[in-house]
């Protein structure tokens, strides 16, 4: 797809509590300070060098190594209400899948999260009991429009496969339309041309999210991040802010095989209304 390249000015602008806010791990995921700069030189400074067509094709191509991934970490969850800190296992396969599993000790899980190309699966082991929703579903009730292609790129911080437009500003940051979403991503790149920052527009309701990405897993434009940090706002009153610290990240072909969904015959399924009832929670 041929982007629509124009010259813009841009205002730089959520188990017991941790079910009350599962969903929004499909809702998420962070960017702070990234790359190498040639001393008195700015990452946007460097950037800018190249013609805007060479710019967004850089940006465009810039794309984590499509590969299995496995890696372990942690979450922290901070809320109004609650503050929270947990394992958090994953398998990552770009255009494929995101399989992450939460775990307050090593050996004792308590939910699984499947992000897929078609669906959202939640599977809560503690209740025996799973939720799952396509995106067209999911869209009907949540403030913020999902799809995978939007939720793969915020987690590995590159550009989305799919977009309507892209803008570049002189200073270098980029902005992104979506197709069939009010949705707009500025991205703020590093050296590499993947995302240092990335935000939202203003959504429904006021509410913004602001994504960070501090470090990757090496110097490469297919490298994964390692350190990503999100902050959901409304009206610039923080609702929830969810920070993920990689330990360990390594290319690993058994981790496919984890990006099938297993969930035991004996679990009771949740309807839409689930859904409603967690997002009313953290949205109000």
């Amino acid at each position: 797809m041929n982007p629509k390249i124009s010259f813009i000015s841009l205002d730089a602008p959520i188990i017991s509590k941790i079910l009350r806010y599962i969903s929004t791990l499909a809702i998420t995921l962070s960017l702070v300070q990234c790359g190498i700069q040639q001393k008195g030189q700015t990452n946007e400074e460097q950037l800018i060098k190249t013609t805007p067509e060479e710019f967004l094709d850089n940006f465009s191509l810039a794309q984590s190594e499509s590969t299995p991934w496995q890696s372990s970490g942690s979450l922290s969850l901070v809320s109004q209400d609650f503050a929270i800190d947990i394992r958090v296992d994953a398998s990552i396969y770009p255009k494929n899948g995101i399989f992450l599993s939460l775990r307050p000790l090593p050996f004792f899980e308590i939910a699984r999260i499947y992000i897929l190309p078609e669906n959202i699966i939640i599977i809560d082991k503690s209740n025996k009991q799973y939720f799952s929703s396509s995106y067209e579903e999911f869209n009907r009730i949540s403030p913020i429009p999902l799809s995978y292609n939007l939720l793969e790129s915020l987690i590995l911080g590159q550009a989305p496969q799919n977009y309507e437009e892209m803008q570049l500003h002189s200073s270098g940051r980029i902005r992104v339309s979506l197709p069939n979403s009010p949705l707009q991503l500025t991205y703020q790149l590093n050296d590499l041309f993947r995302a240092k920052n990335i935000y939202t527009n203003p959504l429904e309701k006021g509410y913004a999210i602001y994504f960070q990405y501090a470090t990757y897993s090496e110097r490469s434009s297919y490298a994964l991040p390692r350190s990503i940090k999100m902050t959901l706002s409304r009206k610039q009153n923080i609702v929830l802010q969810l920070d993920y610290n990689n330990r360990s990240l390594q290319r690993k072909a058994s981790a496919l095989q984890r990006l099938t969904p297993k969930i035991p015959s004996s679990y009771t399924e949740l309807n839409a209304y689930y859904l409603e009832r967690l997002l009313q929670n953290l949205f109000h």
